[in-house]
């Protein structure tokens, strides 16, 4: 089991879970108020009346369909400890695993009380590989990364225009990962979108801005007329030190918190 450890252990902290489903399976689907409840839904039984559990959602991954994640967001660390050590828990991973070819690895990134809000639509999350040492000034140049970010305010009325959603959150896998013999550490970044083609042409088209004005009359630098802010973020990842890193997408949906009989 994998986790990524807030610096704040009473902060609210988002999981992950990952397993494979058949396509034709449902994890909970609602259609013209029909709710659809399956197998696989009814394992959930013991997250859904777990102590701390916020709110969960799940989706298939867009590159790996089969691919299913399940995100829980919790009021503390301790909350998810304590459903990670209780008899629901070995439960609910062997439901999950009855299903298809289920792994029990669990991702933590620090979050807010406003994450719930941001995981129902489109979310992109990008696993970062360092070759172990990893050196202090390695985690912190990762830290500072801004990720795919606007350099400038988007006023309210054009929010609609807007390709993110919020800004990205990041954290630290506490755990190794080995691969042909060598040891990685791993970095996790969370970048949430609203629509799809809003996002191809932000990565396309969107570039770097040096500084953002303060008033109208304020020069704007840019940094370097080609550099795309996709550009800029995958320069960063390398300038920290990074092997390699991998990207899915999913689009989730809202799990609610009923136990079925």
């Amino acid at each position: 089991m994998i986790h990524i450890t807030p610096e704040n252990q009473d902060e609210p902290i988002l999981a992950h879970t990952c397993f494979k489903a058949p396509l034709e399976i449902d994890i909970y689907d609602i259609e013209a108020g029909y709710e659809k409840k399956t197998p696989i839904f009814k394992t959930l039984n013991p997250l859904h009346v777990a102590p701390g559990l916020i709110r969960s959602f799940w989706g298939r991954v867009a590159e790996n369909p089969e691919k299913v994640i399940l995100c829980t967001i919790w009021w503390t660390r301790k909350a998810l400890s304590d459903f990670e050590s209780s008899p629901g828990y070995a439960s609910f991973i062997a439901g999950l695993s009855a299903s298809g070819t289920a792994t029990s690895t669990i991702y933590i990134v620090a979050g807010d009380r406003q994450i719930e809000a941001i995981l129902e639509e489109r979310v992109s999350i990008t696993t970062v590989y360092f070759p172990r040492p990893v050196t202090d000034e390695q985690k912190a140049q990762f830290n500072d990364i801004n990720g795919l970010v606007y350099g400038y305010g988007v006023s309210r009325s054009l929010l609609h225009t807007r390709a993110t959603r919020a800004a990205p959150c990041k954290g630290w896998v506490d755990g190794i990962y080995e691969k042909d013999g060598k040891q990685y550490e791993m970095g996790v970044i969370w970048h949430f979108w609203s629509k799809e083609e809003l996002e191809i042409t932000f990565r396309r088209e969107e570039k770097v801005v040096a500084n953002m004005p303060h008033r109208k009359d304020e020069r704007v630098e840019i940094l370097d007329k080609k550099l795309t802010v996709a550009g800029k973020f995958e320069r960063d990842l390398k300038f920290a030190g990074t092997e390699w890193w991998e990207e899915v997408r999913c689009e989730f949906t809202f799990l609610p918190d009923t136990v079925l009989e």
